[in-house]
């Protein structure tokens, strides 16, 4: 696979890469990348959605993780949050490719399930808060070369948001909370559900808008053009 990346890239005009750790990747490479992360569509989070009836049983307020819980989801801290937490509901929207038996059996602890993508925005406006639970530890070159394609959605529908530190994140500067322990995990969580007013939303919704696939369209479109 490393060898066919490498004929791949000496054949490519240009080279496009989501994560600033992958531009290494191109170390040896004469000719032009560009460093084109995520975005969001924001159309999709503009109008309001009526609450899922998968959340109608489940108490307020909802901390919502949005996504694949794969090898790199750290089980283990949402597990200890939610026991440090029991006042709190835990979403867990998504495919399931790594179980976690803990996890699902504990009371305020929701699986949901996949969704189709269109409905996510649902789910994120009926939440309090978001999550972004990556075991940066246990796996840092896989997380580290992540560019979290959630962090933008969490923010285009105006939600807090509590994630993992990488330099990746740094360097998206986005108004979010970082943690690097269980306790900083938890007390951002706290602090996230207490962050919903007015103003720190508008400046969610104002980094998200930065953050548009048309904004990320015209920025290739005019890579394109320079070659």
């Amino acid at each position: 696979m490393l060898a066919l990346q490498e004929e791949v890239i000496g054949r490519s005009d240009l080279v496009v890469y989501t994560a600033r750790v992958l531009a290494n990747d191109l170390a040896a490479r004469s000719g032009p990348a560009l460093y084109l992360p995520n975005g969001v569509d924001l159309r999709a989070y503009a109008r309001r959605h009526p609450k899922p009836p998968e959340l109608s049983s489940i108490p307020t307020p909802r901390v919502i993780y949005s996504g694949t819980v794969g090898p790199w989801f750290d089980a283990e801290i949402v597990s200890k949050a939610a026991r440090d937490c029991p006042d709190i509901q835990f979403i867990i929207l998504g495919k399931v490719i790594v179980k976690h038996p803990r996890l699902e059996s504990l009371p305020n602890v929701h699986f949901i399930g996949e969704v189709p993508f269109q409905r996510v925005p649902e789910f994120l406006e009926h939440c309090q808060a978001s999550i972004i639970p990556f075991d940066v530890m246990r796996m840092p070159d896989l997380v580290g070369g992540i560019n979290p394609l959630k962090l933008y959605e969490y923010c285009a529908a105006g939600l807090p948001v509590v994630s993992y530190v990488s330099e990746e994140i740094d360097a998206m500067a986005a108004p979010i909370r970082g943690y690097r322990t269980h306790d900083e995990f938890v007390a951002g969580i706290r602090a996230a559900l207490q962050d919903n007013g007015e103003d720190a939303r508008q400046q969610r919704l104002a980094w998200a808008q930065t953050a548009s696939w048309e904004v990320r369209a015209a920025a290739l479109a005019g890579a394109i053009s320079s070659l």
